[in-house]
């Protein structure tokens, strides 16, 4: 596991992630933590097991949206995207599936990525109520799949349009 986070400072708390993909929130002023939310104990608490996450490599940390009062810490762990409660730390659940969607399954290219890597190991990129992802495959020989640029809402989780960067009839 690797880290190369960029830790968020809004509103006097540090946001941040570990190595192992644990997302954190630290008061700035005294650097107590406030919360930490682990998609490990996620999955766990869901029933699953960690391994259906899918493989995190390297993650490069964050990004904060607030709206009216409505503020969420965006992340991704193997193939989910999470939006957590900047306040609280716990999902949103009110986004896509308890708060999270599974990225993996809105990548319909015409076969089972089911042994296939899809993963974000970098914040998107937020517009008004959309966050743009980016994601990656596997880069090496083996099972590699295109992947398509996703815009998701910030509210519901739903996936908002998609960008084929293979182009398609």
């Amino acid at each position: 596991d690797k880290i190369e986070c960029n830790p968020l400072f809004v509103g006097g708390a540090l946001y941040a992630t570990s190595p192992r993909a644990t997302v954190f929130a630290l008061n700035g002023a005294d650097g107590r933590e406030i919360w930490r939310f682990s998609p490990v104990d996620d999955a766990k608490a869901r029933g699953e097991s960690p391994a259906d996450l899918g493989e995190q490599r390297v993650n490069r940390g964050v990004a904060y949206w607030a709206h009216d009062g409505d503020r969420r810490i965006l992340t991704t762990h193997g193939h989910y995207l999470f939006a957590i409660d900047a306040a609280s730390g716990r999902p949103v659940q009110t986004f896509g599936d308890g708060g999270r969607i599974d990225f993996k399954l809105d990548q319909k290219i015409g076969r089972d990525l089911g042994s296939v890597l899809v993963t974000s190991t970098t914040p998107g990129a937020l517009y008004h109520d959309l966050y743009i992802l980016p994601l990656t495959t596997t880069e090496g020989p083996g099972p590699a799949a295109p992947c398509d640029l996703c815009a998701y809402d910030v509210r519901s989780g739903q996936r908002a349009w998609v960008f084929h960067t293979i182009p398609r009839p």
